[in-house]
């Protein structure tokens, strides 16, 4: 899989780690849903984009801009962190922006510049110790 996934309470952790591909999106969308089923409440998902990923394929954006649609019906918060510095972070913030533009409906996706400022934000909202959320992610292999 070109991602991994794992879940800290409602928060939904998505790593990409290669170039996102149209077969990606129905078992992220299945796992999203069904572990929504199992939390009994609505998922704060954080997509963490790896500074070694490629581009994602012009053929695969309006895929993409399907995967967020179905994923963020199940969210109050959607976070991204792109790795990618320079024209790279660029590129992948300005797919994302139109990805997210091209689905319906709330929430709005907020950018982070690095992991460690998104959990913060994260662990605030849920009145976690970042210290503890930042361990547990470690441990699930999510950091960079």
């Amino acid at each position: 899989m070109p991602y991994a996934s794992s879940y800290i309470g409602p928060i939904f952790l998505v790593r990409w780690r290669e170039q996102y591909q149209i077969s990606d999106g129905l078992p992220l969308e299945f796992e999203v849903k069904k572990y929504r089923a199992r939390a009994h409440e609505p998922l704060t998902m954080v997509w963490m984009f790896a500074a070694t990923m490629k581009g994602i394929a012009d053929e695969a954006r309006a895929p993409l801009a399907r995967l967020i649609g179905a994923t963020r019906q199940h969210c109050t918060a959607f976070h991204a962190v792109v790795e990618p510095v320079g024209f790279a972070q660029a590129v992948y913030r300005g797919i994302l922006t139109t990805a997210f533009a091209a689905s319906s409906g709330p929430p709005p996706i907020t950018f982070h510049t690095s992991v460690e400022a998104c959990l913060r934000v994260v662990a605030a909202a849920y009145d976690v110790e970042y210290e503890a959320l930042m361990k547990t992610a470690s441990f699930q292999q999510m950091l960079p």
